[in-house]
């Protein structure tokens, strides 16, 4: 009867200790795919401040219908998500790249076009 015990015992513990593992797992995930979420949506205010600067006249500030000149605003180049940066194509496209605070190999790149359409997505790391 000892024996049977101790067994049941040892089966106990490898039981509870897989389900702590994967809980772990999952939650690693989790943690990951908020990440992701959190930057695309950062990424997408970021894509506002570049319409509004693609549509508006030089002489407010704008780009008359063109990227060219446009920065991100100081207080997006960098976020508790991660930080970003952009370069312009052409008049009609801009690129976003964002880097992951938590994991700088997770990263996400968007294009921008002209009708203020986010196209063209591209996820390195985890994030894929």
């Amino acid at each position: 009867m000892g024996q049977q015990q101790l067994l049941l015992v040892i089966l106990g513990i490898l039981i509870v200790g897989i389900a702590i593992s994967a809980a772990l797992g999952l939650f690693g995930a989790e943690e990951v795919e908020q990440n992701k979420e959190a930057m695309r949506h950062d990424i997408l205010n970021i894509s506002i401040y570049a319409k509004r600067y693609y549509l508006r006249p030089v002489t407010m500030g704008g780009g008359s219908r063109s990227f060219v000149g446009f920065t991100i605003p100081t207080k997006l180049l960098s976020t508790a998500n991660g930080s970003y940066s952009v370069s312009v194509a052409t008049k009609t496209d801009v690129t976003f790249v964002g880097i992951s605070a938590n994991h700088p190999a997770n990263t996400i790149t968007v294009v921008l076009n002209d009708r203020g359409k986010l196209t063209n997505y591209t996820y390195t790391g985890d994030f894929q």
